[in-house]
């Protein structure tokens, strides 16, 4: 299963059925947390988004099904992804305060 990826015309939800599918044909006598564990497994790494396996890697899960909707979560929302970035601001006047907050106002909108 380490091999299975996310084909190129596969939805993240045909792609989880299918890995789970394997999973309990080839480990149909063990445990059923280890088979959701390997589902899991298989579903982090095998996404081919790189973006999306990104953040599925920062969380843990319970079940395959809990890190699919996330993985659907961030697919479908290219905001949720988030670089941050460290600014250093000197401000001397009320001045640059007012725009300052304009600015991070607008970059808001933006989003």
């Amino acid at each position: 299963m380490k091999t299975r990826t996310q084909k190129l015309e596969e939805s993240l939800q045909e792609f989880e059925v299918d890995a789970k599918r394997l999973i309990y044909l080839a480990y149909s006598d063990a445990p059923p947390t280890f088979q959701e564990r390997f589902a899991i497994e298989t579903l982090v790494n095998g996404i081919r988004d790189v973006e999306v396996k990104k953040v599925l890697q920062l969380s843990r899960y319970q079940t395959s099904f809990e890190a699919l909707i996330r993985a659907l979560e961030v697919a479908v929302s290219p905001k949720a992804v988030v670089q941050l970035y460290c600014l250093a601001i000197t401000i001397d006047t009320g001045a640059e305060v007012s725009i300052l907050r304009r600015t991070l106002e607008d970059m808001g909108k933006q989003t």
